[in-house]
C-alpha cells in the first residue's frame, strides 16, 4: 500500500512537472511569437513609409516642374505670334495643354476657342486670380479625352502689379496612375493616391477614380 501511494505520488509529480514545462514553453513560443510579429510588422511599416516618402517626393518634384514651365508661358503674354511658343512649350515640357486668357477675355489656345468663350469665368482662371500665384486645379475628367487632368495656373501681371492674363497648362494623369499602380511593396499590398478634399486619384481600379476614399 506505501509502494501505491509512492507511485502515486511520483505520477502526481510527473505530470505537475509535464504541465509547467507544457506552459512554460507555450508561454515562451507566445511571446516569442508576438515579438517576432510586432518586429515584422514595424519593418513592414518602416519599408512602407520610406517608400510612400520618397515616391510622394517625385510626385512633388513632377508636379513643381510642370509647375514652372507653366509659369513660362508668362513671358508670351501680348507677343504677336504666341501660338508657335505655346506649342513647343507644350511638347518641350511633356503637357496635353498649354494656353492663356487674358483679362479682356482674350483667350489663346493651340486650337482656337468658339467666339463666345469666356475663359475669365472658368474655375481654373479664378482660382489663380483668387490665389495671386501658382496654383493646381483639383483633378476632373477631360471632356475632350476623358482622361483625369488637373489643370497648372498662374497669374500674370505687369510691372504695376495689374493682372494681364492667366496662363495654365493640362496634364492627364495616366502615366502618376500607372507608375502608383505599379507600387506593390509586399505581394498583396498596393498603393493608392488621393487629393486633399479624399477623392481617388490613383489605383489599380479605375472605376474608383475622383470616388470618395
Amino acid at each position: 500500500e506505501e509502494l501505491s501511494m509512492l507511485q502515486s505520488l511520483r505520477a502526481r509529480l510527473i505530470a505537475v512537472c509535464v504541465t509547467i514545462t507544457f506552459i512554460s514553453l507555450l508561454t515562451l513560443a507566445a511571446a516569442i511569437f508576438f515579438v517576432v510579429r510586432s518586429n515584422t510588422l514595424e519593418a513592414a511599416d518602416t519599408r512602407i513609409s520610406q517608400l510612400t516618402a520618397a515616391r510622394a517626393e517625385q510626385v512633388a518634384a513632377w508636379a513643381q516642374d510642370k509647375q514652372r514651365i507653366t509659369g513660362a508661358l508668362k513671358a508670351v503674354v501680348g507677343h504677336p505670334e504666341p501660338v508657335p511658343f505655346l506649342l513647343r512649350t507644350k511638347e518641350a515640357g511633356g503637357l496635353d495643354n498649354a494656353f492663356y486668357v487674358q483679362a479682356d477675355k482674350t483667350a489663346v489656345f493651340p486650337k482656337p476657342r468658339p467666339p463666345e468663350y469666356d475663359g475669365t469665368a472658368r474655375p481654373w482662371y479664378k482660382l489663380a486670380v483668387s490665389t495671386g500665384g501658382p496654383a493646381i486645379t483639383p483633378a476632373y475628367t477631360d471632356t475632350t479625352t476623358g482622361k483625369l487632368t488637373i489643370s497648372f495656373v498662374e497669374p500674370a501681371k505687369g510691372a504695376d502689379g495689374q493682372l494681364l492674363a492667366v496662363v495654365g497648362s493640362d496634364v492627364h494623369l495616366t502615366g502618376i496612375a500607372e507608375q502608383v499602380a505599379s507600387i506593390r511593396p509586399t505581394e498583396k499590398s498596393f498603393a493608392f493616391m488621393v487629393d486633399d478634399a479624399g477623392k481617388i486619384l490613383a489605383y489599380s481600379k479605375p472605376e474608383l477614380v475622383l470616388k470618395p476614399v
